[in-house]
C-alpha cells in the first residue's frame, strides 16, 4: 500500500467502484430494454400502418378488378349488339336490294314482253303477207278445178 492510503479507502473506493459498475450496468439494460421497447412499439406501429396500407391497396385493387371486368363485359355487350345490329342492317339492305333487283327485272321483263309482242306481230304480218298471194292464188286455183 502506499503511504497515505487508508485500507478502508481503499476497500470504499473499490465497493464504490464495482456498486458504481453494477448501477452503470443496470441502466444499460435499463436504457436497453426502454430502447427495445420504443423501437418495437415505432416497429409495431410501423407494421400496423403497413398492415392499413396494404388492406387499402388490395381493397383498391379489388375495386380494380371488379370495375376491370365489368368492363370486359359491357364490351362483349358492345360486341354482341353491335354484331347483331350490323346483321339486321345487312339483312334490311339485302331485301332491299332483292326488291330493287326484282323491281328492275320485272320491269326488263315487261318491256322484253313488249318488244316480243311487236316483233311477233310484225313477223305474224310478214308471214300473212307471204302467205296472202298464196292463199289467193290457191283459192283461184279451187275455183277453176270445181268449175272445170
Amino acid at each position: 500500500m502506499a503511504p497515505g492510503h487508508d485500507v478502508r479507502g481503499a476497500w470504499h473506493s473499490e465497493r464504490m467502484t464495482t456498486s458504481t459498475v453494477i448501477w452503470l450496468v443496470v441502466c444499460v439494460v435499463l436504457a436497453f430494454a426502454v430502447g427495445y421497447l420504443a423501437a418495437s412499439a415505432r416497429a409495431g406501429s410501423r407494421t400496423q400502418r403497413a398492415q392499413i396500407e396494404a388492406g387499402r391497396l388490395g381493397a383498391a385493387l379489388d375495386a380494380e378488378r371488379h370495375a376491370q371486368h365489368q368492363a370486359r363485359e359491357e364490351l362483349a355487350a358492345d360486341r354482341t349488339r353491335t354484331s347483331n345490329e350490323f346483321a339486321a342492317m345487312a339483312a334490311h339492305a339485302l331485301a332491299a336490294n332483292n326488291e330493287q333487283f326484282l323491281g328492275l327485272a320485272e320491269q326488263r321483263l315487261r318491256t322484253t314482253q313488249v318488244a316480243g309482242q311487236a316483233d311477233m306481230e310484225r313477223r305474224e304480218e310478214a308471214v300473212r303477207a307471204l302467205v296472202e298471194p298464196l292463199t289467193t292464188t290457191l283459192n283461184t286455183l279451187r275455183t277453176e278445178v270445181s268449175a272445170a
